[in-house]
């Protein structure tokens, strides 16, 4: 019962991370290289997880530009 809910919650932050702190960043990156052409809006709503998967692949490069 505990494992259940301990996997329940972990679900849950994951699921957070990757839709509110990686989404948006991705839809912003992918706006701006799309060319404006579509409302931010619409791109935010388009594909959630092509948006957090560009959202971390910024993130890693970020990081990765700080440390080397």
């Amino acid at each position: 019962m505990v494992r259940e809910l301990s996997n329940i919650s972990m679900d849950m932050i994951i699921e957070f991370l990757m839709y509110f702190l990686l989404q948006y960043p991705g839809a912003f990156i992918r706006w701006i290289f799309n060319g404006f052409k579509k409302p931010w809006k619409k791109v935010l709503n388009e594909d959630p997880l092509i948006n957090a998967g560009i959202g971390m692949l910024f993130f890693v490069g970020v990081l990765l530009f700080f440390l080397l």
